[in-house]
């Protein structure tokens, strides 16, 4: 499972450098469940990504490979660093859609990050491969009722269901999975801001 880690720095958005941060323009487009079960950004979406100020409040002054995380309850999603996203287009570029962002604010140091090399990320695969019958799972509800299976330290995946995926969302838990070829791919470029957990294997 592939996550922000503690140095990781979570971003909003606004109109204007330095402002608090403000809701999206009325539309479907900002629906988090839209991009990710398309994997990817619509035209819509990239030209609000690069109208608006990605605003961070990291603790440090060099921040790190990622922003953001990879969550599954309210379907976010991060951003890489040039190096990381070069990494991953080189290995296979179906894992991920990228968007440029254009406008970084620093809120805590009050500065503008010039020519930020970033890039929005979502994942572009998503695979049913949580293998529920042989998994230590835990039942996450939402307020519409609704719940969906959250993974547990003894959780397993079906190997058949990757076929070939090295990142990927799970269908059940919307949880973001990679392979260990993945993670080596992240440390290989340097990457810091997220972290790994380990799950099972279901060879089935």
């Amino acid at each position: 499972m592939a996550h922000g880690d503690k140095r990781s720095v979570t971003f909003e958005f606004s109109p204007r450098a330095g402002e608090a941060p403000s809701p999206w323009p009325e539309g479907k487009w900002t629906s988090r469940i839209r991009h990710i079960e398309a994997g990817s950004f619509d035209e819509e979406a990239r030209r609000n990504f690069a109208s608006y100020w990605t605003l961070i409040n990291p603790d440090v002054l060099e921040l790190p490979d990622v922003l953001g995380e990879f969550k599954r309850m309210d379907r976010s999603f991060s951003a890489f660093h040039r190096e990381l996203r070069e990494a991953i287009v080189a290995a296979d570029p179906e894992l991920c859609s990228f968007v440029s962002v254009s406008q970084v604010y620093d809120l805590r140091h009050e500065r503008v990050i010039n020519e930020p090399e970033y890039f929005f990320s979502a994942v572009k695969q998503t695979k049913d491969s949580l293998d529920v019958e042989n998994s230590e799972t835990k039942t996450i509800s939402f307020h519409d009722g609704s719940t969906i299976p959250g993974f547990m330290p003894k959780s397993r995946v079906h190997r058949s269901a990757l076929k070939g995926a090295m990142l990927w969302r799970d269908q059940k838990s919307r949880e973001v999975l990679c392979t260990s070829e993945f993670k080596a791919l992240a440390e290989a470029a340097g990457c810091v801001g997220m972290a790994f957990y380990q799950v099972g294997i279901s060879e089935a």
